[in-house]
């Protein structure tokens, strides 16, 4: 009987050394694998001439622009696609993508729009919603910029289109002279408020269109 009993103990013992060894084994694996990760990332990055930090940051963005949705914050969108909840990281890839700045009052504007290197981002808008109060700039909701204009009017060039004179017959030359003089002055506000956006792209075609 101890025999039996000592040959338990032995195979209990092999047993729980053969464990130890293969969550040793895997544990290694997995470092190796976030090794080679990271040396790919790196090999990806210095291609690119980038550094790993811009290279994995544009990644993200890429990956947040795939899934992004009418309606939903970026605060949230960042934790549902990234998993990310440090809300510093959070503001951080928001201002890569968007421009991020107060208005003249120093207020937050209503609306941010992507700059123009982050392409994956153009054609969205983030914006205040209206129907609550936000407590960070995070809360901006994504929206199309051509459902904002369709359905609420908001859009840079329609505003714009709203507000150049109608073109009348004139009378005398002193009214063709007045109506020129503010048409310009209008086209000219807003041809600068897109550039002091760093929508230059806009720009150029608000212009092409007057």
């Amino acid at each position: 009987m101890a025999k039996y009993i000592l040959r338990i103990k032995e195979l209990e013992m092999a047993l729980k050394q053969e464990r130890e060894e293969k969550q040793a084994l895997l544990e290694e694996r997995e470092k190796l694998l976030a090794r080679i990760e990271r040396l790919e990332l790196e090999l990806e990055a210095l291609k690119q001439g980038r550094s790993v930090r811009s290279y994995q940051d544009a990644l993200k963005l890429k990956e947040l622009a795939k899934n992004a949705r009418e309606g939903v914050s970026w605060k949230a969108l960042c934790a549902e696609v990234l998993g990310l909840r440090d809300e510093g990281k959070i503001k951080d890839l928001m201002k890569l993508a968007f421009v991020v700045r107060k208005n003249e009052r120093n207020t937050w504007p209503g609306k941010f729009y992507p700059k123009d290197i982050a392409e994956e981002f153009h054609g969205w808008v983030l914006m205040r919603p209206k129907d609550r109060q936000v407590a960070d700039i995070i809360d901006y909701v994504l929206y199309r910029e051509d459902t904002l204009k369709a359905a609420k009017g908001l859009a840079v060039g329609e505003a714009a289109k709203e507000r150049v004179p109608e073109v009348k017959p004139l009378k005398t030359g002193k009214a063709a002279e007045r109506w020129i003089e503010t048409f310009f002055r209008v086209v000219y506000h807003d041809y600068m408020a897109l550039i002091n956006q760093k929508r230059g792209k806009d720009a150029k075609k608000y212009l092409e269109e007057k």
